[in-house]
């Protein structure tokens, strides 16, 4: 039993999208921002709403994890 008891382990991003104030989104696979991706995040302004969502991870244990959204204000 691991209740209240810390586990490390390991998780690696296997995909993620960005959804932009415009409603656009654009996918990728990988830990990393897609080229598509940066050069659509250059073109918005300070203030500008982003979310990472559709995150995608894989544990210790072997099956894909859905993460919930992260909300990124560009400042």
């Amino acid at each position: 039993d691991y209740e209240n008891e810390l586990i490390s382990a390991k998780f690696t991003i296997t995909g993620f999208a960005l959804d932009y104030p415009n409603g656009e989104v654009i996918g990728t696979s990988g830990s990393s921002l897609s080229g598509q991706q940066k050069a659509r995040l250059a073109k918005e302004k300070f203030g500008s709403r982003i979310i990472i969502r559709d995150i995608k991870a894989m544990g210790p244990d072997g099956p894909h994890n859905d993460l919930p959204p992260i909300f990124i204000k560009l400042n």
